[in-house]
């Protein structure tokens, strides 16, 4: 628990691949502004930690693509910040991170391009 109250395990919020993080609801509050998050609002974990959805914009890269947050992997490239799926290449509109690695990529007039395009 990361306030050390005593709380029923499904009483709690968690967090995390394996829930390693377990807030009472009293404490589940946002990183960023420390506001707390009411049960059943929207917020976003990034590094383990959750952001509520009005930190979210200010905290998180947004995505040069779709222009929503990042909260999961990403990469920076050509000046911006993207969701992995979204760099693209200009030409075939393949994913250029899952194809070639976030690095290998081509640019031209300021799109990328895969090694093929």
């Amino acid at each position: 628990f990361i306030c050390q109250n005593e709380v029923e395990r499904n009483e709690g919020i968690a967090l995390g691949q394996s829930n390693d993080k377990l807030y009472c609801p009293e404490h589940f509050c946002c990183e960023n502004c420390d506001n707390a998050i009411e049960i059943g609002s929207s917020f976003i974990v990034r590094h383990n930690f959750p952001y509520c959805k009005n930190c979210v914009s200010k905290k998180l890269p947004q995505c040069q693509l779709c222009h929503l947050p990042i909260a999961g992997d990403y990469m920076d490239a050509l000046g911006s910040s993207w969701h992995l799926d979204h760099f693209l290449c200009g030409h075939c509109h393949i994913p250029l991170s899952d194809t070639f690695g976030q690095n290998c990529f081509y640019e031209h007039e300021g799109k990328p391009y895969c090694e093929t395009d």
